[in-house]
């Protein structure tokens, strides 16, 4: 369908609807021509038989009644009869009949409406599926989509969906308890989805099921083939509620099913009360009222494209696949992210509406997921051909194109074994791929064209012949057409093997492999016009080289050669060598007319390159014959030295002390009598071994020749570099070895201050600090990739853990922070201020010294990843105020000049700390700012606070205290304050009597008490949230006040009280508790060296996480110890492995597992490293 490496188109036409028409005219134009520099989606249309479209009468409120319609005609000529339903989501009710048990149209347009009603808000899916039959018995079935989002005051239409996010989480369940002969509990039952192709449930096969008992889990287990799956013998926990939940994740070791948002499908049943011995039967679907019962079929459809070759040749992809639906787009894709040559980053993307229920698109584009990883992942290899916007089965493209897109439609029809399984097929009713002359450029074999190699539909052709047997499903019942009956494993080895760039090279290599039945081949071939460009059987061969070979200096090389020539001893050959550069008619001669079978070359005066050797001869029939060497030899005569490796503040030494945990290297490399900086590549290693030596991957952190290391702990560390060589080849290993010292004083608090003052505010002498005072929402726009959101997640994350007094928000709703990623043309009709080609743009509107909006600009299409790596991080903090760049801190992410840092200094973040404090205030000039140095106020603690109320008090204390105290006065310190209300809040939910803070004395802690206490806040000292200083809070204690949050912000008419209340916890508790304890997936996998653990911990507990081969063997334990419960997901939280073994070793590449354990949890998963 649509094969993209890059960008997607139609995210250019969101941003266009901002515009004007003339400048959107203008900007697609610009768009479409930065596209052509990068691999966009590839348009192949889906067949549809029947044209149809759903509408509403008008974007319907809550509690509005309006009229839903479906228009539909055929595209056959000829009169059809069917079925049609309107399936309508929870939320939605029907007013009228939603089914039509007998509808006839044809070429002119019918219509069937059904009223409805809007029950609830939401975002709705709504759908009307066609089952129809033609005249001569043809059946097919097509499903129609509308969106509606809805509430009471307004409503939305639309194509696509609306929201990005997961729905309807509710599984439908029956079942009942019945009796066991021990004293056991089981729980188990059947999983199913509706199916709307076929009208009826199907199991929910292979998916995740996770028991959970209140909020522990309690086992993992993944349903069979059947849908069925069972928890037997179960332990339950005698401390928690005998409450289980059966929750089901729509992963396995083949696929993850995500919603836009990535985050994964999942799906919970009723809660199982007060449970018993026996067993517990629980049967749970996907009705036909879930609007996201589509993910059972997609489901279905990418593991049964993924057992057709584990069947066929007993392989498989060796990493799960993800695959994100609905994406809003008017077709599904292949995405693939490429960085230094190798694929990084795929997923399958299945477009929004009927395309979730059609198993061909999933087969093809798993199709293109599998034909990357034949081709090991490296994106030069795969081929790709030239890009096509638009293309059809009988579209004439390129050799690598058509090979390509051949492939997946091949795959389409193979699955299932069906010649007709195709999409993207235009003209007439049934494609057939196992007789067609599509080849000709049209499908009735009209065109021109007379090379079906670079039609895809005749690629798939040929591919077709070469797997189906006489019990494919075809036009031709139990008839195979040609002679060769299931080679699918042949193809496979071909291309696993050779890596073929077309459907040429596959006959090639088979003739060259010697595999059986070549003349059945050349008929396929023939059949389908592709045989003419085979190439002749080679009739020489280069045994030296017989593989990559570099020529030491100033030496001879043997070059040797066989031949099946039956004119062998008298043949003369002319043996030449060429370059990359080189087409071998421009080849440079080595020597003429030798008669042996080998050749010494002199290589001293030989310049340096690397080199193909080519024989030049007659045969046997006297026709010249050119034959080029497999394999490359390269000739340097002044080969790379190993780089050298200077510390930019320090001696070129060894053993060099330095102060500074963040040191930056100078490398360079020396070759042709001269020292270069830049322009080099390397690879490096950073531990404390003095021998080792780096793999052959590509760094990126090396930028300029300059290479940078933050925060290393104190100690001896040991750096291993080496370089390579545009030749193709890696210089040895230069070391390095360091001390870091132990910090003895940190910088002063003034240096943090005058930094501050230095990055916002310019040196006029009125100039006033600005900063935000509200919530920050910001929302990105434009070519973003899944690395830039990544980027940009991770910088929130980051900044709100440095903000005391506000937080950032990633949202659509009112957006006031605003961050573009377009190209330079278009960046100019967002902000005029911009200068066209500049990387970068920020600009914050204030309004009374608070920052009212900001908005930041990047270029999307002239910087690479780790530029806006880069640009991301420093714009987005200077969004916040810090506007100016400085000269003062080379390793600061706000530097003046490009200094490769991609991350926040500890400087950086001290300087954001100190802005989103409390103590610093907008409009503050730098004079009251330096003041702020001598002016230190030490807050209270809370646990101090909350253990000096815990403690006996005497009658005389006592009096006093009754004396002065104020109603809401937890702690009795004189003040109403936010200290009380979240003592409050913490022990929110508990009963009994003589309770600390039942301020009402009614012997429970509730609402009401929250309420006595935030209304009093006004007597005491004025104050705001900002103010709330960190705290810790055991997991019960945030329990509790979560409990208090989703209470107060449940009440829709809430007193400023309550507004209070619900802010002030809010601030205390940004970040709610997971409700279990979940591994999750690591990130990046595949890695190369490090990688991310993350995890989430439902309750505090000792967690260790332990690192297994695909033995069994532990390699790694990283513990932990006591944590306390949260959400340890973003780096910096989550944990980091360096791939290294308990011994400090690096381990191989491979397959991993990692496992955690804490208290009554255990969980294991996958991992990768690919080197």
């Amino acid at each position: 369908m649509k094969h993209i490496f890059r960008v997607l188109f139609h995210r250019t036409v969101a941003f266009l609807s901002e515009f004007t028409r003339e400048i959107a005219i203008c900007l697609l134009y610009c768009s479409l021509s930065c596209m052509a520099y990068t691999h966009p989606s590839h348009n192949r249309p889906v067949q549809s038989r029947i044209e149809g479209q759903l509408s509403l009468n008008a974007a319907l409120r809550t509690s509005q009644v309006g009229t839903l319609t479906l228009s539909y005609k055929t595209k056959l000529n000829q009169t059809a009869r069917g079925q049609l339903e309107f399936r309508l989501p929870k939320g939605v009710t029907p007013l009228s009949p939603v089914t039509f048990s007998s509808t006839y149209f044809g070429i002119q347009e019918q219509r069937s409406q059904v009223s409805i009603r809007i029950d609830a808000p939401g975002h709705y899916p709504l759908q009307a599926s066609l089952y129809s039959i033609t005249s001569d018995g043809y059946e097919t079935t097509e499903h129609f989509y509308l969106y509606l989002k809805t509430d009471p005051s307004q409503a939305e239409i639309s194509p696509y969906p609306l929201i990005s996010y997961q729905q309807n989480r509710e599984l439908q369940s029956t079942g009942d308890l019945k009796p066991l002969s021990a004293n056991d509990i089981s729980v188990g039952g059947k999983l199913t989805y509706y199916n709307d192709n076929q009208r009826q449930p199907r199991p929910l096969a292979r998916v995740k099921v996770l028991l959970v008992q209140s909020d522990i889990l309690l086992e993992t287990t993944f349903s069979n083939l059947k849908g069925d799956y069972l928890f037997q013998g179960l332990v339950m926990k005698p401390e928690k509620p005998k409450i289980l939940r059966i929750v089901v994740e729509m992963e396995n070791d083949i696929l993850v099913l995500r919603a836009p948002n990535r985050e994964i499908y999942t799906f919970e049943s009723d809660l199982i009360r007060n449970v018993e011995t026996g067993y517990i039967e629980r049967n749970l679907t996907l009705d036909v009222n879930n609007p996201n019962r589509g993910t059972g079929y997609i489901f279905e459809s990418i593991q049964k494209a993924h057992d057709f070759v584990e069947t066929q040749v007993n392989s498989r992809r060796t990493k799960p696949i993800n695959v994100i639906w609905p994406e809003p787009s008017n077709g599904s894709f292949y995405y693939a992210a490429q960085s230094f040559g190798r694929i990084n980053n795929e997923s399958i993307h299945i477009a929004t509406g009927p395309d979730q229920w059609r198993k061909s698109v999933m087969y093809h584009e798993y199709g293109h997921a599998l034909m990357s990883a034949m081709y090991d992942y490296n994106f030069d290899t795969i081929p790709r051909g030239e890009y096509r916007k638009f293309h059809t089965l009988a579209m004439v493209t390129d050799l690598e194109f058509a090979f390509s897109e051949g492939w997946a439609e091949f795959f389409e029809a193979a699955v299932d074994n069906r010649a007709m399984d195709l999409t993207g097929f235009l003209d007439g009713r049934t494609p057939n791929v196992e007789n067609n002359k599509w080849w000709s450029g049209k499908y009735n074999g009209g065109g021109s064209n007379s090379n079906g190699a670079l039609v895809e539909g005749a690629v798939a052709s040929i591919l077709w012949d070469i797997f189906d047997t006489s019990e494919s499903v075809d036009l031709s019942p139990n008839t195979d057409d040609d002679q060769i009956q299931n080679r699918f494993d042949l193809l496979w080895q071909i291309i696993l093997r050779q890596k073929p760039k077309n459907i040429l090279q596959i006959a090639e290599h088979w003739r060259d492999e010697e595999y059986p039945q070549w003349e059945a081949l050349q008929s396929i071939y023939a059949n389908h016009r592709a045989l003419s460009n085979i190439k002749t059987v080679p009739i020489l061969t280069f045994t030296n080289p017989n593989q990559q070979t570099n020529i030491p200096v100033g030496s001879n090389y043997e070059i040797s050669w066989t031949t099946n020539l039956k004119n062998r001893e008298s043949l003369e050959i002319d043996v030449y060598y060429y370059g990359k550069s080189q087409t071998p008619k421009e080849a440079n001669l080595i020597s003429r007319q030798v008669v042996s079978s080998n050749l010494v070359w002199d290589t001293t005066k030989v310049p340096n390159g690397r080199y193909h050797l080519l024989a030049v001869f007659n045969n046997t029939e006297g026709e010249m014959v050119q034959i080029s060497s497999k394999f490359t030899v390269i000739v340097d005569q002044s080969p790379l030295q190993p780089p050298k490796i200077n510390l930019v503040t320090n001696p070129e030494i060894q053993g060099i002390d330095v102060t500074n945990s963040s040191p930056v290297f100078d490398l360079s490399v020396a070759k042709n009598g001269s020292t270069s900086t830049k322009d080099n590549i390397f690879s490096y290693l950073l531990d404390q071994k003095s021998d080792t030596i780096p793999d052959t991957e590509v760094d990126p952190r090396v930028l300029d020749g300059q290479l940078r290391f933050y925060e290393l702990e104190s100690g001896m560390w040991w750096l291993h570099v080496r370089a390579y060589d545009p030749l193709d080849y890696w210089s040895e290993t230069q070391h390095l070895s360091f001390t870091v010292l132990p910090s003895i004083i940190d910088k002063p608090s003034t240096n943090v201050l005058e930094y501050l003052i230095e990055l916002s505010m310019s040196e006029q002498k009125a100039s006033k600090l600005k900063k935000w005072t509200s919530e920050i929402r910001l929302q990105p726009y434009g070519f973003l990739t899944n690395r830039d959101l990544s980027v940009l997640l991770d910088t929130t994350a980051v900044l709100n853990g440095l903000m005391e007094t506000t937080q950032i928000r990633i949202t659509k709703d009112n957006p006031n922070f605003k961050v573009y990623f377009y190209p330079s043309v278009m960046l100019r009709a967002v902000e005029p201020d911009y200068r066209i080609e500049a990387p970068s743009f920020v600009s914050s509107q204030p309004k009374r010294n608070q920052i009212a909006s900001s908005k930041v600009l990047i270029d999307s299409f002239r910087t690479n990843q780790t530029q806006r790596d880069y640009l991301i991080r420093k714009c987005v903090t200077q969004g916040l105020g810090l506007t100016l760049d400085s000269n003062s801190y080379p390793d600061s992410i706000f530097y003046q000049r490009w200094n490769g840092v991609t991350r926040l200094s500890p400087l950086d973040k001290q300087v954001i700390r100190l802005l989103y404090s409390d103590q610093v205030l907008s409009g503050m000039t730098a004079q009251e700012l330096l003041e702020l140095g001598t002016n230190q106020q030490k807050k209270p603690n809370l646990n101090e606070l909350v253990e000096s109320t815990s403690g006996d008090t005497t009658i005389e204390e006592a009096n006093i205290l009754q004396s002065e105290t104020l109603t809401g006065d937890i702690n009795k310190d004189g003040t109403v304050d936010v200290f009380d209300l979240v003592i409050t809040a913490a022990s929110f939910g508990k009963t009994g009597t003589g309770l600390l803070s039942d301020v009402n004395n009614d012997n429970r802690i509730d609402i009401l008490d929250l309420v006595i206490v935030s209304s009093n806040v006004s007597l005491s000292e004025a104050f705001t949230p900002s103010t709330i200083p960190q705290v810790s809070l055991s997991s019960d204690e945030k329990r509790n006040i979560m409990s208090a949050i989703d209470q107060l912000s449940s009440n829709f008419n809430k007193s400023s009280a309550k507004e209070i209340a619900l802010n002030i916890l809010k601030s205390i508790l940004p970040e709610r508790l997971p409700a279990r304890t979940r591994l999750l997936a690591n990130y990046p996998n595949p890695f190369n060296p490090e990688t991310w653990i993350p995890f989430q911990l439902a309750k505090d507990s000792i967690v260790r996480i332990t690192i297994y081969d695909s033995t069994g063997k532990q390699v790694k334990l990283i513990d932990l110890g006591q944590l306390v419960a949260g959400n340890y997901v973003e780096p910096g939280k989550a944990i980091l492995w360096d791939g290294k073994t308990d011994n400090g070793e690096l381990v191989a590449s491979g397959s991993y597992f990692y496992q955690i354990e804490s208290e009554n949890y255990r969980e294991i998963r996958k991992m990768v490293i690919a080197k």
